[in-house]
């Protein structure tokens, strides 16, 4: 029989502690008192060269991207935040609009520290609206 910890032993690891994704995404667990409130799919832009698919996820206490388990291999990295952190949220050009190219919108946010995390997303409009109303409630609930 395998070892224990005794701090653990009477719990069931499965229903206290909950997963955030889904199975082709890189597993993120929740933190007490969090659940997810909607998600959609989603690149992270890395830089000009990359970009890391998978989801964008809205939580009760935070923002996160999730990426592709296969993505996280190779450049992704995951991503959180939570709410209090964002300061803006809005649609942005793309970068590669600067080069001559028409590419669609994307998602800009930013953050108290004054970086920026941008994410394609299919519909960036109203993403962005909805991230913004999330994010309003979501900080008037921590006040």
């Amino acid at each position: 029989m395998a070892h224990r910890d005794a701090a653990v032993s009477d719990l069931d690891f499965s229903s206290t502690v909950r997963r955030i994704g889904s199975w082709w995404l890189r597993t993120e667990y929740a933190l007490p008192n969090e659940s997810p409130l909607w998600s959609v799919l989603a690149n992270r832009l890395l830089s000009l060269s990359g970009v890391s698919n998978g989801r964008l996820i809205t939580t009760t206490r935070r923002l996160m991207f999730c990426p592709r388990r296969f993505g996280r291999v190779t450049a992704g990295d995951s991503w959180a935040v939570f709410w209090e952190s964002v300061r803006a949220v809005a649609v942005e050009p793309s970068p590669m609009d600067v080069i001559g190219f028409r590419d669609r919108p994307l998602i800009g946010i930013q953050l108290d520290d004054g970086t920026k995390e941008r994410f394609w997303v299919v519909a960036p409009t109203r993403c962005a609206r909805r991230l913004n109303h999330a994010m309003s409630r979501e900080t008037s609930m921590a006040t």
